[in-house]
């Protein structure tokens, strides 16, 4: 039984994020957690990345992920929590792919 409500919750789950998602209400880009954050173009981001002006940061978990999404100079999630306090105190933008 408890494996039958486990099941029934997580399809409702499921069915709510898909509705969600398909509202456009789940991903908005232009607010996380309260703070507006700017959209930038590929050939920005990608020209900031390589004047050194801002890091890459593959926002997925995982290094199957972040393989399978590679980009020059980018680094891992993992690899950024390790440094990010560093990277606060400097002017580098950080752009999340």
């Amino acid at each position: 039984m408890a494996s039958l409500t486990g099941w029934i919750l997580r399809s409702i789950a499921v069915f709510i994020l898909v509705l969600v998602f398909l509202q456009g209400s789940f991903f908005t880009p232009k607010k996380a957690f309260g703070m507006e954050v700017p959209r930038i173009e590929v050939q920005e981001a990608r020209k900031l990345a390589f004047t050194g002006d801002a890091l890459l940061v593959c926002a997925y978990k995982g290094e199957d992920r972040f393989r399978s999404m590679p980009l020059e100079g980018a680094i891992t999630l993992e690899s950024f929590r390790e440094i990010a306090e560093l990277v606060a105190e400097t002017d580098k933008k950080i752009i999340f792919y």
